[in-house]
């Protein structure tokens, strides 16, 4: 049995990781828009630096313009994936009945929720691709989280750990 304190935490760090999006959605496009900027400018020293360890020119103006809505995409996925992995790894120390598809619906549910959010902040807008975008990112964190961690999966069965092992039958 998992103790109080585990879920309690479990569910305290899906609720905080909750609170890190519900503030990076209520930020003005403006705020929005400097952060992911940042994000991008990280991103350009890391490829010059590369690119001058190989001898190559560093990316042009133009390209890193091109790269600033993905670098924004990969925001959305990837705060998804942690939402979903941590969701699942709650639900399951909750002893839900199949954690991995209550979680994603979670996640997948705040996701919607989140961009209704957006949509109340000025100069952000609620968009349907956000929401399946999130949803992915959470399916993969939920897939993740059941492959590594050895969580049942949505249909009841365990991670490949469990399934390669041969399965023993009572015949008591």
């Amino acid at each position: 049995m998992v103790s109080r304190r585990t879920r309690v935490v479990a569910w305290t760090l899906v609720a905080a990781w909750m609170l890190v999006i519900f503030l990076l959605s209520a930020q003005p496009s403006e705020a929005s828009a400097e952060l992911s900027g940042a994000g991008l400018r990280v991103l350009e020293s890391i490829v010059d630096a590369l690119a001058n360890a190989l001898g190559l020119a560093g990316p042009s103006a133009e390209t890193l313009d091109l790269l600033h809505k993905p670098l924004r995409k990969l925001g959305h996925l990837l705060g998804y994936l942690v939402l979903g992995w941590l969701t699942a790894r709650a639900t399951h120390l909750t002893g839900w009945a199949r954690p991995a598809l209550v979680a994603w619906l979670i996640a997948t549910g705040y996701a919607a929720t989140d961009e209704l959010h957006q949509a109340l902040v000025p100069g952000r807008s609620a968009e349907v691709t956000d929401v399946l975008l999130d949803s992915v990112g959470a399916l993969i964190g939920v897939w993740l989280c059941v492959r590594v961690t050895e969580l049942p999966s949505v249909h009841g069965t365990n991670s490949v750990r469990h399934r390669d092992q041969p399965q023993r039958l009572d015949r008591g």
